[in-house]
Parts: C-alpha cells; sequence; structure tokens
C-alpha cells in the first residue's frame, strides 16, 4: 500500500457524485419494490 496518502489529494471518484448515488437509488428502489421509495 505504498503510497496510498498520495490519492488524498485525487479529485473524488464521478461516483460519488450526489446526482449519480441518487440515480443509483431510483433504480434499487425499483428492482427491489416496483416503485421509487421516497426519502423521509
Amino acid at each position: 500500500m505504498a503510497g496510498w496518502r498520495n490519492r488524498a489529494d485525487d479529485p473524488p471518484l464521478p461516483s460519488f457524485d450526489p446526482a449519480y448515488l441518487d440515480e443509483i437509488d431510483r433504480a434499487g428502489s425499483t428492482a427491489q419494490f416496483g416503485y421509487v421509495i421516497e426519502p423521509l
């Protein structure tokens, strides 16, 4: 794991973009429940 600290300066991965995570959440809700679960 040499050099792992150097990653701290890298930009965040695009997969952690909130809009992307919301899209995953919607797709998961549809697949699991058949409809989108709205946030509380």
